[in-house]
């Protein structure tokens, strides 16, 4: 070998940067397990165990007291096998989700032009890996959510890299945990040309029947009861469907039961409506997919805090890219939605630490008062970035498979 050739292994900068990830997985971790079993973590534990046992994934066995709702994919009735291995195996495997992410968001950073030290990862790390957010949602309570955030990253990174399938694939795996990401297979169809894209969705939509084929032969017709059951759910937390129905005058109005009885067609409309848009008015995809994340979840009824782990982690990989971008300048505008989100959850978890109870009580204000908040939040942010969001549709210019 002679003198000027380069020396095996990682370089330098690379075995820092492998040292700054170890030490946040470390952390991931040992948080996870020193908590334990608590809150949604301790309802998937049940479902693993009376799958292990050969019961149906999403069916009460009879004669069992209390059998959680299962609105989950079949990788969540999958990770079973994980369960019965270690107990706390998949809480594991959710908290190096959030470590493979930030990982992603690594990698990005410096191939955006930026440098990356000490200083720079903790603040990268506070985007996401030590968002509030994530730490109380993934790493205490062990949402599976995580696992479609991890998707999205993938379907990402893999789609500004030209791989159009592989971004699929992604979606549709993502799906198979927990049904949304594949709403978000739209947002990826715009092109600068104008031209629209189907292969991402087509993709992704194979991928999602293939696996619940395999999943209806395995366990039958009742793959699809949490289609149903999401359907039947009620107005929850972020909604602000919560705040309307707080009001016992309004709570049986027609116009009130029609929201909540037709919610996934709204749902599905938002998302059709941003993905046309998106596509008429030749904005960046980046920018349809931060919005379009967002604005499914804002019109959902359930509105769940854990569910926006999804967008904080697309909101994150776009504010660690060029800052002189159009995609930096609108993700930098939510940066409000970003920490709403936290002190949301922050509270949420400090409820029950006071009073043993997840805002119940006294402080029952936060689980109805705090989705108007957030949505006029979610519109102020649109505000400051009108310009970037609202122009004008050209015509279209033919589609591409």
């Amino acid at each position: 070998m002679s003198e000027n050739s380069p020396e095996p292994g990682l370089s330098p900068k690379r075995r820092q940067y492998l040292s700054y990830l170890l030490g946040y997985a470390a952390f991931a971790v040992g948080l996870a397990l020193i908590v334990g079993t608590m809150h949604d973590y301790s309802s998937y534990k049940i479902q693993w165990e009376f799958i292990t046992l050969g019961q149906d994934p999403w069916i009460a066995p009879v004669g069992v007291a209390y059998y959680p709702d299962n609105a989950y994919g079949p990788l969540h009735a999958a990770m079973a096998p994980i369960w019965a291995t270690y107990k706390m195996l998949p809480k594991i495997v959710f908290a190096l989700m959030t470590v493979a992410i930030c990982g992603l968001l690594m990698r990005t950073y410096p191939s955006a032009g930026h440098e990356l030290n000490p200083k720079r990862f903790f603040w990268l790390l506070a985007l996401f890996g030590l968002s509030p957010l994530v730490v109380i949602a993934v790493l205490l309570f062990g949402n599976n959510d995580i696992f479609p955030a991890l998707c999205m990253i993938l379907a990402a990174t893999q789609f500004a890299d030209g791989r159009r399938n592989s971004a699929g694939i992604w979606i549709g795996l993502g799906a198979l945990m927990k049904f949304y990401p594949l709403l978000f297979a739209g947002f990826l169809m715009s092109r600068n040309d104008g031209r629209l894209d189907l292969r991402v969705p087509v993709t992704a939509l194979a991928v999602f029947v293939a696996g619940m084929l395999l999943a209806y032969l395995f366990w039958g017709p009742s793959v699809l009861e949490p289609f149903q059951f999401g359907s039947d759910r009620g107005a929850k937390m972020l909604s602000i469907l919560r705040f309307v129905w707080s009001f016992e005058n309004l709570r049986d109005a027609p116009l009130v039961q029609h929201l909540l009885a037709a919610n996934s067609l709204y749902v599905l409309a938002i998302a059709t409506l941003v993905s046309l848009h998106g596509w008429l008015a030749r904005i960046a995809w980046q920018i349809t997919l931060l919005v379009g994340i967002l604005g499914v979840f804002a019109v959902y009824k359930v509105g769940h805090p854990q569910f926006f782990v999804t967008w904080l982690a697309v909101w994150a990989w776009i504010m660690v890219g060029r800052r002189d971008s159009k995609p930096w300048r609108v993700a930098r505008a939510f940066l409000p939605v970003a920490v709403f989100l936290s002190a949301y959850q922050s509270l949420y978890l400090l409820s029950n630490l006071l009073a043993d109870a997840y805002f119940k009580g006294d402080w029952a204000v936060f689980r109805v008062y705090a989705s108007p908040v957030f949505l006029a939040t979610i519109l102020w942010c649109v505000w400051r970035v009108r310009g970037d969001l609202f122009r004008r549709w050209q015509r279209p210019s033919g589609l591409r498979f």
